[in-house]
Formats: structure tokens, sequence, C-alpha cells
């Protein structure tokens, strides 16, 4: 029996805003749920950047997933770093303060 989900608006609040439009959220668990919200903000919002910082970009989405986080972000056009492997850094690249749209891998 098809049906269509109502609309839901939703705010979304980033971790950091670093610059105008550039924003880092940091994840331990990137859940199904925090997947769809990134790529629905991303999408409304194609003006601003968007970074992704985990604690270990090379986990699997769930058990039993091939896909790690950072494979998740790369196949989405989302720029991301290892906190963990990065020596618990964030690029230094980021806080550019013309970091805009066209400097993040054209995505």
């Amino acid at each position: 029996i098809p049906y269509i989900q109502p609309e839901v608006k939703r705010k979304y609040k980033p971790d950091f805003k670093i610059a105008d439009d550039v924003y880092i959220e940091c994840k331990g668990i990137f859940s199904l749920d925090d997947r769809k919200k990134m790529l629905l903000v991303k999408e409304q919002h194609p003006e601003k950047v968007f970074y992704l910082l985990f604690y270990n970009a090379y986990q699997k989405l769930r058990k039993g997933s091939k896909t790690t986080y950072a494979e998740w972000c790369e196949k989405h056009g989302f720029e991301y770093a290892d906190w963990f492997r990065s020596g618990r850094s964030i690029p230094i690249t980021w806080f550019n303060k013309n970091n805009k749209k066209e400097t993040n891998n054209g995505n």
C-alpha cells in the first residue's frame, strides 16, 4: 500500500561554525539518521561547506557492512578527517577563511 510521508521541518545545529558557511560536524557513531540528515542539509544548502570529523573514519557503517564512514563521505562528496589517525588534530585547511564551496573538491 503506497503512502507519502509528510514533510517534517527540522533544524540542524552543527557542532562548530568555523567561517561563514563553513561547518564541522564531529561524529563518534555515524548513524543512519545522521547520514540522512547530512545528505538533506547538504542538498538543501549547497552554498555551505560541511566537514565531517570522525573518531574513526574507517569504522563500518553498521555490523556486516562493507562500507566505512570514509567511503560513504567520498561517495557523497563530503570532506572528512579521522581524529584518531590524524594525531588528534583537525586539518588546518578547514580553517582557511577562503574555504568556500569551490575548494571542497568541487562538490
